[in-house]
């Protein structure tokens, strides 16, 4: 299985219906993925890095680190809704930009 598969299984994963996502696997092949280099499995590791989903531990360095690799300047994990708070952390129910120090 090459990277490119590893991350379509990894975004199959994290894209099912709530009740069957399995943000664990998503997460394991998108690392799986990334290893060789693939800038989005990159950034799918941000999201799960800022969103402490899938096992993987909360840690806003780590997630900037992989946006970076990702070549999303930081801002991973826009595009699957996750706001942040003034700190990098992502909440619920958060709208616009103004809170966001990733977004220029």
């Amino acid at each position: 299985m090459n990277d490119q598969d590893r991350l379509t299984l990894a975004t199959f994963m994290a894209g099912m219906q709530a009740a069957r996502q399995d943000f664990f696997q998503a997460a394991k092949w998108s690392r799986q993925a990334a290893e060789p280099g693939n800038r989005k499995a990159h950034g799918m590791m941000a999201f799960f890095y800022y969103a402490g989903q899938g096992r993987v531990p909360q840690d806003t360095e780590k997630a900037r680190y992989r946006a970076e690799k990702g070549g999303k300047s930081g801002r991973a994990g826009r595009r699957h809704g996750a706001r942040r708070t003034g700190n990098g952390v992502p909440v619920s129910g958060q709208t616009g930009h103004e809170r966001d120090p990733y977004v220029a």
